[in-house]
């Protein structure tokens, strides 16, 4: 009993390590992050999922928007604080919109699979209220990317970015940790990406430390094999590190926009 106890210890212990790749510990920071936007030309804003939580993001707004450009962040990161390197995503000629996740800023709750797959339904529904005739473009970087990728074909998404997007959370344990990690909290992008077929540009650096690059191989190579994706594209970069290069976002963001196959 005593070993069959440390054991079961031992592999919730490398879960909980795997799993930080993916979200932190859910902490709640004050509510003025909230409005930390402002100087940023976002605008905050509220909006309700379905079973009626209330959720938190930000809005650039263009006039004669095109479209929408939703931003999913990455791992640690929080909407508020990553404003102001964003603003470049009104350049489009589209509104841009940054979220915040359940478990994130002000938002109580553990950061589940499941959780922010509904934090995304609720945000997209509420998009669509807003131009319902016009494209959503969904752009996601680490965690943001494999969530984008999770969630793009249930939500009607009309194009896709992802940068340092990871398979799924199995993928950084092994053994009967990976089975662990897989069952409580899968972000299974791999598993999503077979389905995708609306524009998709994968980026990501060779030298990645964190996501390791063979990630975005087998993103892709599952993406390609869906014959009636013709709009899938690879951004594979020298580039070092986690964190993708602005302009390498720009490229990919347009090369998307340009495809006729976003707007039909």
């Amino acid at each position: 009993m005593r070993l069959a106890l440390a054991l079961t210890l031992l592999l919730v212990g490398c879960g909980s390590l795997a799993t930080k790749y993916v979200h932190p510990a859910s902490t709640v920071t004050p509510s003025a992050t909230v409005n930390a936007g402002q100087s940023h030309g976002f605008t905050p804003f509220t909006y309700n999922r379905m079973d009626g939580k209330t959720r938190h993001a930000f809005l650039g707004a263009r006039a004669n928007a095109k479209g929408t450009i939703l931003y999913l962040h990455g791992n640690g990161m929080l909407a508020a604080t990553s404003l102001q390197p964003l603003s470049f995503l009104n350049e489009f000629g589209m509104d841009a919109v940054v979220m915040e996740y359940t478990g994130y800023g002000p938002h109580t709750g553990r950061p589940s699979d499941a959780q922010l797959r509904k934090d995304v339904a609720g945000i997209v529904r509420e998009l669509r209220k807003r131009h319902p005739d016009k494209p959503i473009l969904m752009v996601g970087s680490s965690l943001g990317g494999s969530l984008a990728i999770i969630t793009a074909m249930d939500n009607n998404i009309d194009g896709l970015v992802t940068l340092g997007a990871f398979t799924r959370t199995a993928d950084f344990a092994s053994g009967a940790a990976a089975q662990i990690v897989k069952s409580a909290n899968a972000f299974d992008a791999l598993g999503a990406a077979g389905g995708i077929t609306i524009p998709w540009t994968i980026v990501h650096c060779k030298q990645d430390r964190t996501t390791p690059f063979s990630h975005a191989h087998r993103l892709y190579s599952e993406g390609v094999n869906v014959a009636r994706n013709n709009g899938l594209r690879s951004v594979i970069s020298d580039c070092e590190d986690h964190l993708v290069p602005f302009p390498l976002w720009k490229r990919a963001i347009q090369g998307v926009i340009n495809q006729n196959a976003f707007y039909q």
